[in-house]
């Protein structure tokens, strides 16, 4: 296909929308509620920062061998090594978290409930309303995004999550009363 042909243009919209549409429907339905260990973030940390690392000693080396160096001020040079870096880095830390909400998502495990008290938070352009708890599991707060029940009024929470190596999956909430 020539890239100026219309089938070629009607391919590479029809891609981009859907590239555009899954990363919205995964945003939405997979990465809200799901949580990962900390273990994995730390894992998923060190993996970015080798790989990070590795990619940007390889960039040096290329740089070094190709004789690039000798042309460039050495403020150019220093924004470009740090610049792979960076990219390298964010690219990786992206890629990494995609993955591993996904399997943690996909993955079965071991359902179970508990009963929190929570904090209400309210929704703004980039984030949705629900409740902050404390997960036992994670040993952190996190968001659960649009619980069932009357959330900004009550006061407690009932979570059922689904636990695997990876992480937590949020499952069902809802919200209710002291007296419930």
């Amino acid at each position: 296909m020539k890239k100026y042909s219309y089938p070629w243009l009607i391919s590479v919209t029809v891609s981009t929308l859907l590239v555009i549409f899954f990363a919205m429907a995964w945003s939405v339905e997979i990465d809200r509620e799901t949580f990962l260990n900390p273990v994995v973030i730390r894992g998923m940390l060190y993996a970015a920062l080798a790989l990070a690392l590795l990619i940007m000693a390889l960039f040096i080396w290329l740089i070094i061998r190709k004789g690039v160096v000798s042309n460039m001020p050495p403020r150019q040079l220093f924004n470009a090594i740090v610049g792979s870096f960076v990219v390298t880095f964010a690219l990786a830390m992206l890629i990494q978290h995609v993955i591993l909400i996904t399997l943690t998502w996909l993955q079965p495990g071991e359902v179970s409930t508990y009963t929190a008290p929570y904090q209400y938070a309210s929704g703004g352009s980039r984030s949705c309303s629900g409740a902050y708890v404390e997960e036992p599991e994670l040993q952190k707060e996190i968001r659960i995004c649009y619980p069932f029940g009357y959330y900004p009024g009550d006061n407690r929470i009932t979570i059922i999550k689904r636990s695997n190596a990876l992480g937590i999956v949020i499952l069902y909430a809802q919200t209710s009363t002291v007296d419930d």
